[in-house]
């Protein structure tokens, strides 16, 4: 059975400027600095139009997986193309995920629903599904999953408002 994510953050600043501000190059850039635990962090795609906005940043985490994991992927470096979405005027962003190795056993995703709290704030809410088709370590690996991904948002929320209070 897969594994549903929910977990939400508040940031200083209208949902409008969280859109423009996940989707800034710089800020991108910015994000994949400094982070000990990561061998690559990079912008695959960077589209903008009038209508909407869609990234794919490729990354390559240095971590020390759960044994169960190591097992399932025999030795072999785990990556992933997070993909996220916004169209305009719309209060969502789409995400995925798309791993290296078992591609055809992983499915990652879900919806960013961003709501304005008052004129500079806003509530990012994080919906997702993990679903790992894995005999007997399915439900292990989703969760280890589950926590690595909420992690790395309430890792990024702090740099987000950092960057945006530069960026005035």
């Amino acid at each position: 059975m897969p594994t549903s994510l929910e977990f939400s953050h508040d940031f200083p600043f209208s949902a409008a400027r969280y859109v423009d501000i996940f989707f800034d190059t710089s800020f991108i850039e910015h994000l994949g600095e400094n982070q000990e635990n990561l061998d690559e962090y990079k912008i695959e795609l960077l589209e903008r139009t009038e209508n909407r906005s869609l990234r794919t940043i490729k990354v390559a985490p240095r971590i020390d997986l759960p044994r169960s994991i190591k097992i399932i992927l025999r030795g072999r470096r785990i990556s992933w193309l997070e993909t996220t979405s916004h169209v305009k005027d719309s209060h969502t962003l789409q995400w995925s995920i798309l791993t290296n190795v078992l591609t055809e056993k992983i499915e990652i995703g879900g919806t960013y629903v961003l709501e304005d709290l008052g004129p500079d704030r806003c509530r990012r809410t994080v919906l997702g599904r993990i679903a790992v088709r894995s005999y007997a370590l399915g439900s292990k690996v989703e969760e280890h999953i589950a926590r690595q991904i909420e992690t790395s948002f309430a890792v990024g929320r702090p740099r987000m408002i950092a960057y945006a209070a530069i960026e005035r």
